[in-house]
């Protein structure tokens, strides 16, 4: 049975929380209602799982979850209500930046129907992030950009991300680490929960200096800049080199879809297209890696030892649809290579289309 450490603002909310959990099988071992109490009752109590609201009591969650990492390392679940979920965003992105496994909307008791779905969405996010595995922290590092100027291109090469659960922190890792001039577009799935988006982009231009921005449709790519896909919508890429949106179906239960993305990518671009799984549940995107990997593109899946969540990498690694199993750091490294590659593909395709149009005007 799954063991809960509960730390909420009050005994009112612990009550309420912890009989959520309770009723669906998990085991709350102890409810704290001081967040300077939380390091020690952790570390006495070895729960599988806390579960912490963000504003607590005297210490807040992001000072707590940077306290656990150092001493006491487990899986944190962040708990936030709704209607602080947009005035609080850097707050819960520092949390997950400092350890923590996902952030979750927490469960009221007023409205109990209509709360019913995110009362499941809590248990399967607590009961989920208990199997995490989580390594000590010793504190952030400032990351450098190296000072790298990179020739630009007529066409802009497409670098494919789709992310999920324990995202943000290696998205600061690899944008944190891409040269200056980087000559490709970076187009990012990340699955997070509704109203965060903002905050993310807000936190990842402070963190990594890169030009970060939320997709529109029919917006140019361009070189040396990331774009997220928006709440709701999944993201490709056009023929004319465009963001496309699109709010059809959810696939494999999302929306947006690394698989939309990774396929549209992949029509457009071919042997040159680059697609990159990391952390996270489920096995959105690993089909369609795959593809990538057969049509003579780059494919790469983040490592389990520096992966949150095994799930999505793990997939593609099950269907041999990585060439390349990487850490953070070292997907950065690299990618400058890949790019250059990919924009060689392109070149050589474009001067062929030529040579056979000159070849029938002989």
């Amino acid at each position: 049975m799954t063991r809960v450490l509960l730390a909420a603002k009050s005994t009112a909310e612990s009550a309420y929380l912890g009989e959520i959990l309770t009723r669906s099988g998990l085991k709350v071992v102890a409810t704290v209602n001081d967040g300077e109490q939380v390091p020690a009752r952790t570390a006495s109590l070895q729960p599988d799982v806390v579960a912490m609201s963000l504003n607590m009591p005297r210490m807040d969650g992001v000072e707590v979850t940077r306290r656990l990492m150092q001493t006491c390392p487990v899986p944190i679940v962040i708990m936030c209500e709704r209607r602080e979920c947009q005035s609080v965003e850097k707050e819960a992105l520092e949390a997950l930046q400092a350890g923590a496994v996902a952030v979750v909307v927490k469960p009221r008791r007023e409205n109990e129907t209509a709360e019913a779905g995110i009362r499941e969405r809590f248990v399967e996010m607590v009961r989920l992030m208990a199997e995490v595995k989580v390594v000590t922290r010793r504190g952030g590092r400032e990351i450098r950009t190296p000072d790298l100027q990179r020739e630009r291109i007529p066409r802009v090469p497409v670098v494919a991300i789709g992310i999920s659960t324990g995202g943000p922190p290696v998205l600061r890792t690899i944008l944190g680490k891409l040269p200056r001039g980087f000559p490709a577009a970076v187009l990012i799935v990340q699955h997070i929960s509704r109203g965060f988006l903002v905050g993310m982009r807000d936190w990842l231009l402070e963190t990594t200096g890169y030009q970060v921005s939320i997709a529109t449709n029919g917006e140019l790519l361009m070189p040396g800049r990331a774009y997220l896909a928006p709440d709701d919508h999944h993201l490709g890429v056009g023929n004319d080199g465009r963001i496309m949106l699109a709010d059809t179906p959810p696939e494999n239960g999302l929306r947006p879809s690394v698989s939309y993305l990774f396929r549209s990518v992949l029509n457009v671009y071919g042997a040159g297209a680059i697609g990159i799984l990391l952390t996270g549940m489920g096995g959105d995107g690993a089909v369609e890696l795959k593809s990538i990997r057969t049509a003579g593109g780059i494919t790469i899946a983040q490592d389990r030892e520096s992966s949150a969540v095994y799930g999505m990498p793990g997939e593609a690694v099950a269907r041999d649809a990585a060439m390349y199993i990487l850490n953070p750091e070292r997907i950065a490294d690299v990618l400058p290579d890949f790019v250059e590659r990919s924009i060689k593909l392109s070149q050589c395709r474009t001067n062929r289309r030529i040579f056979e149009q000159e070849r029938k005007r002989i």
